[in-house]
């Protein structure tokens, strides 16, 4: 299923959406990922601030990277019952992207 642009709107627009609760858990857990990872990985530094940035407004990251989630091909196949695996997976791919937010 292919998610039109109202319904995409939608989705990010309902405060009270299971899918933005999603979200906002997803890159509550990226963040913390990060914490944790390597300090060798690439782009560490700049993905410890937006870890930084992350933990302390986790609903306003997860709101700047709704639509690209709700974009991503194996979450619109899956709308609207995509797992919680599947928006982690979705999210920890645009991290790098979203470094600059």
């Amino acid at each position: 299923m292919t998610l039109s642009y109202i319904d995409r709107a939608a989705t990010l627009h309902n405060a009270s959406s299971v899918h933005v609760a999603q979200m906002t858990v997803a890159v509550h857990v990226a963040a913390v990922t990060i914490f944790n990872e390597d300090a060798q990985t690439s782009l560490h530094a700049e993905r410890l601030v937006w870890a930084k940035k992350t933990v302390a407004d986790p609903n306003g990251m997860a709101r700047a990277m709704a639509l690209s989630v709700l974009a991503d091909p194996n979450i619109q196949n899956v709308y609207p019952n995509a797992t919680d695996n599947q928006v982690q997976v979705a999210v920890d791919g645009l991290v790098n992207l979203f470094l600059n937010i």
